[in-house]
């Protein structure tokens, strides 16, 4: 018999997942991974080469294309928080995750799934709700919409990414 101890990858990644959202990537160590999937520091080195290795597995497992499952939005924003700037290599996992989304159409949508998990994720998911509901934040607002709450005060222009709104200058001085 060899060395080599067989285990189910899945599993160990779906712990690795749970570890690297527990603490992040950087509060994640080497013990915590150990730890948490049961194999041996040799083993993980031989199978996954570092921890960056085992993160980048956890993410090629967990973003999934038009995947928006509490797991995949959270090790989106992990990897975006953490190394999305310095690595390439997740930079790149996660540009082809976010295009794959069904609301990448409309940024703003993807924008608010992903601060509905980093909500979550902070445990303020209560606060969050509640602000997201108002009306005033409510991204979905079309630009007719908008207008008619501002009324004819203001100036609606709407373009692929954003949507803004300007004051009419008033005839009048104050």
């Amino acid at each position: 018999m060899g060395r080599h101890r067989s285990f189910d990858e899945g599993a160990v990644l779906k712990q690795a997942r749970a570890v690297f959202w527990a603490h992040g990537y950087e509060g994640s160590s080497v013990d915590d991974l150990v730890e948490a999937t049961g194999l041996l520091r040799g083993s993980l080195y031989s199978t996954f080469g570092s921890k960056r290795g085992i993160f980048l597995a956890v993410l090629r497992t967990s973003l999934l294309p038009g995947e928006t499952s509490s797991e995949s939005l959270g090790m989106a924003l992990v990897a975006m928080m953490e190394l999305s700037a310095s690595d390439h290599e997740v930079h790149a996992l996660l540009t082809d995750y976010l295009v794959s989304l069904p609301e990448s159409e409309q940024p703003a949508a993807v924008a608010r799934l992903l601060g509905q998990q980093l909500l979550e994720r902070a445990d303020l998911q209560a606060v969050g709700a509640a602000k997201l509901n108002t009306e005033r934040n409510d991204v979905s607002e079309t630009p007719a919409v908008t207008a008619k709450r501002y009324g004819e005060h203001a100036h609606v222009s709407k373009t692929a990414n954003q949507q803004t709104i300007q004051p009419l200058e008033s005839s009048t001085k104050l």
